[in-house]
């Protein structure tokens, strides 16, 4: 609600919280990726084709990046 919610004009946007509602939400925006627990100072990024906020449900959503301190290799690549 609180991404949906954000004004037409915001370009991108930054969410910073605490689990498990991270985790919830790169769910909700992702449900094909497979995302046991979002890692402290995890690292979700989206990608989406609406052009305004309150159609990021309904948009094509993508997976650009995800990496956490711990990740014993490199962060994950996309195309």
């Amino acid at each position: 609600e609180v991404v949906a919610a954000q004004l037409d004009s915001v370009d991108s946007l930054l969410v910073v919280g605490h689990n498990p509602g991270l985790t919830d939400l790169a769910r909700a925006l992702l449900p094909d990726f497979a995302l046991e627990d979002l890692p402290t100072s995890g690292t979700v990024v989206i990608d989406f084709s609406a052009d305004r906020w309150s159609d990021i449900q309904s948009t094509r959503r993508q997976l650009v990046y995800y990496d956490f301190p711990q990740n014993p290799g490199p962060a994950p690549k996309t195309d």
